[in-house]
């Protein structure tokens, strides 16, 4: 009995520890949307978000998503290799982060884009490099079930990044780039100090072991597809909402999304408490198949139902927290929060394929949602505007659900 109360009270606290860090840390746009909102104009805050874009991308190929193969692989691999992994990590993430700076910057001064001159493009680059180093760390507190630690560093970073975003928008007087410049200033001091305690393992700093880094490669590679897919479906609208309507409609967009943030985070927080503990059923074979299924089902549900109640109370919401300038917008969150549901049951689905190390067919199935989310932003952005973006996003994430249920249900690992 007294085990079973201590169980029940770890499922509550694990996610509420990690709902509060992630909230935090990744949840900054969101709790600063009224800020934002009433701080910087529709295009500035347009502009904003396309920065963070910019950052997001940058991540992508900068490190490779280290956290993804640390909490898939841990239970079979151990913490010995997992050290000279994340040693593997850190060099792949200085290497790239050079190559993307000098790239970076010749491309800002032979093509400018206006708002993006070279500091801007330094910094969001600098900003996506600390991230991916960041959420490496955060995966090794996530799979050691240590989410006290996790907290603890999500909520440093967020609290300092909010504090340093508000100090240099007070500032410059309301220069979006200022928002830019401080949250990236504090995650890469927070990455430099968890990469200073960090155990690497035997070895140099500077030496590889090449078969960690090939079943790195091998794993991460296939899945860049994948990442970058996420991306369009996340954040193309804004660039074709830009394009095609102007940075002012960006800014209502964002608004939306960015309330839509609340629900993903809520999900980022269950991923982090059942994602361990789902794969680490999975790594005893056979016995563990019966415990995974019935923990994906009941996250299932609960998606579901975390996603109704986000839908049902944001609209009336909206217009509370984001302002009355952008009320209108508040209609968008009903397909946004669909599509969030379908990109919630994907995340459980594809956790099979990634355990299978499928990552080719996650990153094929992805991509196939980025042509339906652009094609759908072609359709319907020129007639519906925001909520052609919205019903895009909807779109491109049910497809994307559907085709992993189908391959997790239909195709079994040889």
């Amino acid at each position: 009995m007294r085990r079973s109360a201590a169980a029940m009270r770890h499922m509550i606290r694990e996610p509420l520890l990690y709902m509060g860090g992630s909230g935090i840390q990744r949840g900054l746009p969101f709790l600063l949307l009224p800020v934002y909102t009433r701080f910087l104009t529709p295009e500035g805050f347009g502009l904003l978000s396309l920065a963070l874009v910019g950052a997001s991308v940058a991540g992508i190929f900068i490190g490779l998503n280290g956290q993804v193969y640390i909490v898939t692989k841990y239970f079979d691999i151990g913490p010995q290799e997992i050290r000279s992994t994340i040693r593997f990590i850190l060099q792949l993430v200085m290497v790239s982060l050079g190559a993307f700076l000098a790239g970076g910057v010749a491309w800002a001064l032979l093509l400018p884009i206006v708002g993006f001159g070279p500091s801007v493009i330094v910094t969001l680059l600098l900003l996506g490099a600390s991230r991916s180093v960041l959420a490496t760390f955060l995966a090794v507190r996530q799979v050691e079930f240590r989410p006290g630690a996790f907290f603890g560093y999500s909520a440093a970073t967020g609290v300092l990044g909010a504090t340093a975003i508000l100090a240099f928008l007070h500032l410059s007087h309301g220069d979006w780039r200022a928002a830019l410049v401080g949250e990236t200033v504090v995650t890469v001091l927070v990455s430099l100090v968890l990469a200073a305690r960090a155990k690497l393992g035997r070895g140099r700093w500077y030496s590889v072991d090449s078969q960690v880094a090939l079943r790195y490669v091998s794993f991460a590679l296939p899945l860049v597809p994948h990442a970058l897919a996420l991306w369009v479906m996340s954040f193309i609208d804004r660039v074709m909402l830009a394009t095609m309507v102007g940075p002012s409609a960006v800014g209502y967009f964002s608004a939306a999304y960015t309330a839509g943030l609340a629900l993903s985070l809520v999900y980022e927080a269950l991923q982090r408490t059942w994602q361990p503990r789902f794969f680490r059923f999975l790594s005893s074979g056979t016995a563990g198949l019966g415990p995974a299924n019935r923990l994906a089902r009941v996250i299932m549900g609960m998606t579901v139902v975390l996603g109704a109640v986000f839908m049902l109370a944001g609209v009336p919401l909206f217009p509370i927290i984001a302002g009355p300038d952008y009320a209108d917008a508040s209609v968008w969150l009903i397909p946004i929060g669909l599509g969030l549901i379908f990109h919630g049951l994907h995340r459980v689905v594809a956790s099979y394929l990634y355990h299978w190390g499928d990552t080719r067919a996650v990153g094929l199935i992805t991509m196939a949602g980025a042509f339906v989310n652009v094609f759908a932003n072609l359709i319907l952005i020129p007639k519906y505007e925001g909520m052609g973006a919205a019903l895009s996003t909807l779109l491109a994430y049910f497809f994307v659900a559907l085709v992993t249920a189908g391959r997790v249900t239909f195709i079994r690992p040889r």
